[in-house]
């Protein structure tokens, strides 16, 4: 009877090394590595000193505006970002799309407003800065002809032009002795009207038009930031991750850019749950790196084409004189099987820190100042916003005491019109606020003196010409001391936020992305909370190149040597256990190999082993035991 036994159980156990080497148990082995990123990470290095992340939260989008915000608001935390010394700017926002341009409140100026093109403002900021790494979708799916309707337009509409693809346009742009210049607008006006169907060129807008501009436009930004953002396909058989329809942001804004980077989690697995990432996304015969890559890369000054893929790892050294002490770190990649189908190039999340929500894996514990707000970070400039306004304030008041011959303005006119092009904190800026404080200063006394020379009259006994020459004192006399006692106030805010922005950010990757609960996209489920923010993903991938710090997936026969031991020890607890014994026995194996591959094999071996098929190899053998033993 125990030979019939001890053969019921390692026939148990090879059926189930079987199914799992088929796979087939994929799904109970997920919620496992799920339990080991929460529960077992006492060896991880936690996160970067390197990595900070700006986060748009929801105190941002109460005190900033509602999102989609003006992209001046974007540009103004670029340039405070930059300010602070950021020593790389990692948007994790699309911009893949032009904003029309608007117009704005500006007093002084004819007809009261100006118009605002908050892309040409963000732009800008962008090229100052020279560090900002650009998102870039990807979805994953290799044709390069989308469906009408995923255009957003009907399949009545369905034509040529509607289903023009971004690689089409960077073929035609190449044909020819000479590639097309895209910053000529007469022949990018050209080229419109050769890709334009014959029935669409008669008409001067439409959304054929439309779709046809903005193919040209995102043609035109892989073309300029393609060489400099990715590396060619190495000559090998892999299977990576491709896609035939990328979404690049803007030209006008990525012009500035220092490179583009995918922002792709997909390849889900069969739960829905993003463990893994592909490292590059291929489009034609280039490979783009995600975002927490490309930010890396771009912090330590490695261009594109010096990243090498080999052993199947990602390598990126830094270039520095000493080859021994250049920074350098390691990405593993692996095969695996994907709702999408079999993909190389693929990397495990590998979290800093063992909790159990992403708010704890960066910030609000040992590097509470790992995370900040976005809000904070525009802090200065809506502050310099409103200076500037007081400051035209001021502006107007003065030029009334002038007229009612109360004091001298030389040269105040000139250091007016100088001020108008800075900001507070610029070079120069502090200087002239400094010079014109005693004109506006001496108006406030001398407006207090006339106002005590006349007795503080009674308006209603006064002639109406009198009325205003009194009203406009008390205007100077009270509200200047009140103006400069608010930019005072706000020059010192802004010095000591932006002390704090350089003490937190300077020198950091700076990772800029969402965390607003309101948002209902870039919040995949992941292994440490349903509703993970995408921007944590990356600084993930980036945390783990930085720290060296990254899980591998165990081997296939390590796998299959511990199904097949467990398996046998269960058996063996089967065979010569009491009946009632036999089951704490066979427990006990299961949590003891839950233990072991999560202490020993998951935190310090970073090896992510097979805990659901041992455990159901130790399971099913008891149970068959312990069925031919009552029977």
């Amino acid at each position: 009877m125990r030979r019939r036994q001890w053969m019921l159980g390692a026939g148990v156990t090879v059926l189930v090394a079987l199914l799992s080497t088929a796979g087939l148990l994929d799904g109970l082995e997920l919620p496992t590595q799920d339990w080991r990123a929460r529960m077992f990470a006492g060896s991880s290095p936690g996160p970067s000193p390197d990595i900070a992340i700006v986060v748009i939260d929801d105190q941002a989008t109460r005190t900033v505006q509602r999102w989609p915000w003006d992209r001046t608001h974007l540009a103004d935390a670029v340039r405070e970002l930059t300010r602070a010394g950021a020593g790389v700017i990692a948007l994790d926002i699309l911009l893949d799309e032009s904003q029309r341009p608007r117009l704005e409140e500006a007093p002084g100026t004819p007809g009261g407003s100006r118009l605002v093109r908050d892309d040409d403002e963000l732009a800008a900021a962008i090229g100052e800065s020279g560090a900002v790494v650009l998102a870039l979708d990807m979805p994953l799916g290799e044709s390069e002809t989308p469906a009408p309707a995923a255009a957003g337009v009907p399949e009545s509409r369905a034509s040529a032009a509607y289903r023009l693809s971004v690689g089409q346009v960077l073929d035609r742009l190449n044909w020819g002795p000479e590639p097309i210049d895209l910053e000529d607008a007469g022949a990018r006006a050209r080229l419109a009207a050769e890709l334009l169907p014959e029935s669409e060129r008669a008409a001067t807008t439409g959304p054929a038009h439309d779709l046809v501009w903005l193919r040209l436009d995102q043609a035109g930004t892989l073309r300029a930031k393609g060489a400099a953002s990715t590396i060619a396909v190495p000559e090998d058989v892999s299977r990576w991750p491709a896609t035939g329809a990328p979404s690049p942001p803007v030209a006008a804004i990525a012009r500035g850019a220092a490179r583009l980077a995918t922002v792709t989690l997909g390849g889900h697995d069969p739960d829905g749950v993003v463990r893994r990432i592909p490292l590059w996304v291929r489009f034609r015969n280039r490979l783009y790196p995600t975002l927490g890559l490309a930010a890396v890369a771009q912090h330590w000054n490695v261009k594109s084409e010096a990243i090498r893929i080999e052993g199947g790892q990602t390598l990126v050294v830094a270039p520095t004189a000493d080859a021994a002490a250049a920074p350098k770190g390691r990405l593993p990649m692996f095969r695996s099987r994907l709702s999408a189908g079999d993909f190389d190039a693929l990397h495990y999340i590998t979290w800093p820190r063992a909790a159990a929500d992403w708010r704890r894996k960066f910030g609000d514990t040992a590097q509470a100042d790992a995370e900040i707000s976005i809000g904070f970070v525009l802090e200065p400039a809506r502050l310099s916003r409103a200076i500037r306004r007081n400051v035209a304030t001021l502006d107007h008041l003065t030029d009334a005491a002038a007229h009612l011959d109360l004091l001298t303005i030389d040269g105040y006119a000139q250091r007016g019109a100088q001020m108008e092009s800075l900001r507070p904190g610029d070079a120069g800026w502090e200087g002239l606020y400094a010079a014109q404080r005693p004109v506006w200063e001496k108006a406030a006394h001398e407006a207090a003196d006339s106002l005590a020379a006349m007795g503080n009259p009674d308006p209603a006994s006064l002639s109406r010409e009198s009325a205003v020459v009194l009203a406009n004192t008390r205007a100077i006399a009270q509200g200047v001391p009140a103006l400069l006692r608010e930019c005072d106030a706000g020059v010192e805010r802004i010095a000591r936020a932006r002390d704090i922005l350089h003490q937190r950010l300077a020198g950091k990757i700076c990772f800029v992305g969402w965390t607003a609960t309101g948002a209902i996209a870039d919040f995949p489920a992941t292994a440490i909370h349903p509703r993970t923010p995408g921007v944590h993903v990356h600084a993930a991938v980036a945390n783990a190149l930085l720290t060296g710090y990254a899980r591998v997936p165990a081997p296939r026969w390590a796998d299959l040597l511990a199904i097949v031991a467990l398996g046998l020890c269960g058996t063996a607890a089967s065979v010569h256990a009491r009946v009632l014994l036999s089951p704490v026995a066979a427990g006990a194996l299961i949590v003891g190999w839950y233990f072991v591959s999560g202490w020993a094999l998951w935190d310090h071996g970073r090896l992510i082993a097979t805990v659901a098929a041992p455990s159901l190899a130790v399971g099913l053998s008891w149970a068959g035991v312990l069925m031919h033993r009552l029977f």
